[in-house]
């Protein structure tokens, strides 16, 4: 979980999570914790888009965003971006997730997916 030890910025600010009830949808904020643990607590369908930065290495990567697609939180067009290594090659999700692009930067990438259609979904 990332923390923040001191916050200079008036504005939104990013805030780790405490509770673990639900609650209603933060407007402005920038949600800081387990990703998917984070988005059980929010409406369903309420989230736009979602920035995942795991462990680099982290072995669990490629199914992430599968995972964060599945949570209710997600909705038909929530893009979901995920920083991950070069090494670590993240393809689309068939019936699940649709790979838009990937962008490069040294070591780094970042894989944009949008939930893939389906029939009868609104």
């Amino acid at each position: 979980m990332n923390l923040l030890s001191r916050i200079e910025e008036s504005g939104p600010v990013l805030r780790p999570s405490t509770s673990s009830s639900k609650r209603e949808l933060p407007v402005d904020q920038i949600l800081m914790g387990d990703c998917i643990a984070e988005m059980a607590r929010l409406p369903d369908k309420s989230v736009d888009m979602i920035f995942a930065d795991p462990p680099y290495m982290d072995p669990a990567v490629p199914r992430l965003a599968a995972d964060i697609a599945a949570s209710r939180a997600a909705g038909p067009d929530t893009v979901i971006a995920i920083e991950h290594s070069r090494r670590v090659e993240l393809e689309a999700v068939p019936g699940v997730l649709e790979l838009l692009k990937t962008r490069r930067h040294g070591d780094t990438c970042i894989s944009i997916y949008r939930p893939t259609a389906v029939d009868g979904a609104s």
